[in-house]
């Protein structure tokens, strides 16, 4: 066999391996974790200025900020976290007022909605309108 061929032989299997052991490592990995999705609603009669979410587990923490939320709005947005584990939630009015809370703790499924009024807070398991 000569030289040149030698080494075409040599490049093809080192390329094919590779490519062997790459796909048997993408194959193997987990998969991406499913998305949260929480519907926020703002049913009082006030402006929310901002949302601040905040959580996380052993490995990594996530914080997301929804900003401008008019009355009788809502906003769909997409956390990185398992149902049921529960979440920091502080809502701040455009008036001043601030409260927080730790919310979804115990709530089921993969969509949630934390209606906030001016009275409070209701929490639902699945899409609120």
């Amino acid at each position: 066999m000569r030289s040149g061929s030698r080494l075409w032989c040599l490049l093809l299997t080192l390329v094919m391996s590779s490519s062997a052991a790459a796909l048997g490592f993408y194959a193997a990995a987990d998969k991406p974790a499913q998305m949260l999705s929480v519907q926020l609603v703002n049913v009082s009669s006030r402006v929310i200025e901002r949302i601040d979410i905040k959580h996380g587990n052993a490995d990594n923490q996530e914080s997301i900020s929804v900003l401008r939320l008019a009355p009788d709005s809502d906003r769909v947005i997409g956390l990185n976290h398992q149902p049921g584990m529960g979440f920091s939630l502080s809502v701040h009015f455009a008036d001043g007022e601030h409260y927080e809370m730790c919310v979804g703790k115990f709530v089921p499924g993969w969509f949630l909605s934390e209606v906030i009024s001016d009275e409070g807070l209701d929490e639902i398991p699945g899409r609120y309108r």
